[in-house]
């Protein structure tokens, strides 16, 4: 369920007898602290919309006899692993998503309350007035990491291209949504959907996903990630 986190299935054993079981995601440092509290912030957030296609999340926080490592604890939910759910079946809990949040953003501005991680790479989610100001933030950024990733020598193609793309393309595309009265209303979207992240559950029917990297965004937000 993760490729930059330790992830465990624990099963315990009840007072009365009965037994639970649980999915831990344990993160080491301050980038296993950020990743933990990514996971903890957006699996509660979707739980919050979806329910029945999110697994419950339980607790977060950190070994009290290991103060480096941090942990995310949710309910463990049976799925079938080799089986990638239809297209419809995963779209339609996305649509539910998107729908039962809009218009309820804690501030009413895009962003969300903590930084989430898309994959291992944090995502500035600072808190926004309009869709515009926050994509173009957050695509400013992801190019500055990408430039950091290579040594901070930057890409001679992506250099010349990127003032075109700043000054030309995104206040074209998105300030028409924006403007002469049009507004877009924050919705609750998933942000990282792909295939390792959304399963059948074991009756074969009903979708779970999961390891979103949340925030409020334009419901079509995540077709550009």
């Amino acid at each position: 369920m993760s490729d930059y986190c330790n992830t465990y299935r624990i099963e315990v054993r009840l007072p009365d007898g009965s037994s639970q079981v649980f999915f831990e995601k344990e993160g080491s440092g301050e980038e296993g602290y950020g990743c933990v509290q990514s996971a903890w912030m957006s699996e509660n957030a979707t739980y919050e919309f979806i329910p029945e296609h999110v697994p419950r999340p339980v607790a977060t926080g950190t070994y009290k006899s290991r103060p480096d490592k941090h942990f995310f604890l949710a309910e463990f939910v049976e799925m079938i692993e080799d089986d990638i759910p239809r297209e419809e079946s995963y779209m339609k809990a996305l649509a539910a998503l998107h729908s039962r949040s809009m218009g309820k953003s804690p501030t009413g501005k895009f962003g969300f309350p903590v930084n989430t991680r898309f994959g291992n790479i944090e995502q500035d989610n600072t808190w926004s007035e309009s869709w515009e100001e926050f994509w173009t933030r957050q695509m400013r950024d992801f190019l500055d990491k990408e430039d950091a990733a290579h040594n901070g020598e930057p890409h001679e193609e992506l250099e010349r291209l990127r003032p075109l793309f700043f000054e030309k393309v995104l206040p074209r595309y998105l300030r028409p949504l924006e403007s002469d009265g049009r507004s877009v209303t924050p919705c609750l979207i998933h942000a990282d959907l792909w295939p390792g992240n959304v399963k059948y559950q074991s009756d074969g029917e009903t979708v779970c996903v999961y390891d979103a990297c949340a925030m409020w965004a334009h419901n079509e937000g995540a077709c550009g990630r």
